[in-house]
């Protein structure tokens, strides 16, 4: 595409052109700009410097700090002539400029713009091969330069303005000390590795650091990273991902003035986790175009009152809600539709309402037992109250009988079809007699490869059965919260 700038001319033609505007000519972030260039050593009798330079800030103007001197060309004035005769009153001539994309080539190995200028001699208000009296080059720059091989660390200021021009970085970003109050890389749009906000967690046992002053985090053109691990940042306000594309985990933990978490690009497969984790002020999570993730985990987020995940499907191994505003049933709801729906699942003090069973429990496949339909049940509770909603389906927590029932029940557990929970036995009646909630001649837990080591323990009100992923039993705290298993007869 080629662009013509026309300016009236006068007897010194070349700086006229700077008075018809500054920036006039972009090949993707490479700008152009016209400025006078009085007489000197680069123009005995005046002209115009052609300057050029990356955008770096990505606001379309070529300011001052962006030139890159090393690239600035010349356009020089002639000599003046003697005066001619006078001649009969009409209009000058025009001088033209234009742009056109170069490809690259011999004139710049990595393109640019043919910039060419002269007098529209024929007045038709183009510039015509002809009328051309000087063409120069504006070339783009080797786009190695703007790749970062490895890991980069910013640890200060200067560390942020050395590398404020990077498009790839090669490795991992950490972020891990003071820079000010804004992180901004306004022309990064892919890391290698991972983004980690977190103080240098790894020199500090594990621990998150809060970056002294770091209030906004602004990576506009960002479109790939491996993950997204950004904690322990206690000023942060700001977190701005909006052109994030592909991401295989988000973990954001610890920050408790966040206003908002929103990634509207983030598209596609998960393989990792999605995590928030202590956000005190986070109202909304926002992930329009995710279809599919490992895990959903959101812990502690007291504001958190709504989720925008209208694509997401899929979800493998976890699902984790604790201590939102969430409404239970909407997220029983949103359980239970799931097309891939994760055994390890629990909701815990979230938003009271009154739900109907299909909001909360889903049957499960257990060949061996037969008579009886075996419900997964997602809300967690203390032993009584999970007995309760397993009451609401019409029967009680599970219990078994036979092994070949015991067998199957816990393969749900070491499988992981299933999360931590409660399982139907008590000895709440008479320390040391374990009952079930339901009638069987069959005594599980006196048989060996039931209980785990050193179970069931003697510790005060440990009444209750639970079962974990090892597929051993444990006696616990019957005021725990925990899922629950139901057994409901046919």
């Amino acid at each position: 595409m080629q662009r013509t700038l026309v300016c009236s001319m006068s007897s010194l033609v070349l700086v006229s052109l700077f008075g018809c505007g500054g920036t006039v000519a972009a090949t993707g972030n490479q700008l152009v700009r016209f400025a006078a260039e009085a007489p000197g050593a680069h123009c005995a009798q005046g002209g115009v410097a052609i300057e050029t330079g990356r955008d770096e800030n990505a606001d379309g103007t070529l300011q001052d700090g962006e030139v890159d001197a090393a690239l600035t060309t010349y356009v020089c004035n002639g000599a003046t002539g003697p005066s001619g005769p006078a001649g009969s009153n009409g209009h000058g001539l025009d001088s033209l400029l234009t742009a056109t994309p170069e490809p690259a080539g011999a004139n710049c190995a990595f393109g640019g713009e043919r910039i060419d200028v002269g007098i529209d001699t024929n007045d038709d208000g183009k510039l015509e091969t002809p009328e051309i009296t000087q063409t120069t080059f504006v070339c783009n720059r080797d786009p190695l330069l703007d790749v970062h091989v490895g890991d980069m660390y910013i640890d200060r200021a200067e560390d942020l303005a050395r590398f404020v021009g990077v498009r790839v970085i090669g490795g991992d970003l950490r972020v891990r000390g003071a820079l000010g109050s804004t992180l901004s890389l306004p022309q990064l749009e892919h890391i290698a590795g991972n983004l980690v906000i977190d103080g240098d967690a790894f020199d500090n046992g594990g621990e998150p650091q809060s970056i002294p002053g770091l209030t906004t985090v602004s990576l506009p053109n960002l479109v790939t990273v491996v993950k997204v691990n950004v904690s322990g940042q206690h000023e942060l306000t700001t977190l701005s991902l909006p052109s994030l594309t592909t991401a295989s985990e988000v973990l954001l933990n610890d920050l408790p003035v966040l206003s908002a978490v929103s990634l509207p690009q983030l598209t596609g497969v998960l393989s990792g986790t999605l995590q928030l984790d202590r956000l005190t002020l986070v109202t909304q999570l926002s992930l329009p175009k995710v279809t599919e993730a490992d895990g959903l985990v959101l812990y502690a987020n007291p504001a958190l009152a709504t989720l925008d995940l209208p694509a997401l499907t899929k979800i493998h191994t976890l699902f984790d809600v604790h201590q939102t505003k969430l409404d239970r049933c909407a997220l029983g709801r949103f359980w239970t539709t799931l097309a891939v729906r994760p055994g390890v699942a629990s909701l815990r003090a979230n938003v009271q309402s009154t739900c109907a069973p299909a909001d909360l429990c889903v049957t499960l496949p257990v060949a061996s037992i037969t008579d009886a339909s075996v419900y997964q049940c997602i809300d967690s509770g203390s032993f009584l109250a999970a007995d309760s909603l397993c009451g609401l389906v019409g029967g009680h927590l599970l219990w078994v009988k036979s092994s070949a029932e015991f067998a199957d029940v816990r393969a749900l557990f070491t499988q992981q079809r299933v999360a931590p929970g409660w399982l139907g036995y008590t000895d709440a009646a008479a320390h040391g007699t374990w009952v079930a909630s339901g009638a069987t001649s069959y005594d599980v837990t006196a048989h060996a490869g039931f209980w785990a080591d050193k179970e069931p323990n003697s510790s005060p009100g440990s009444d209750c059965a639970t079962m974990d992923k090892t597929g051993l039993a444990s006696a616990a705290l019957c005021l725990n919260e925990l899922p629950a298993l139901c057994r409901v007869p046919k």
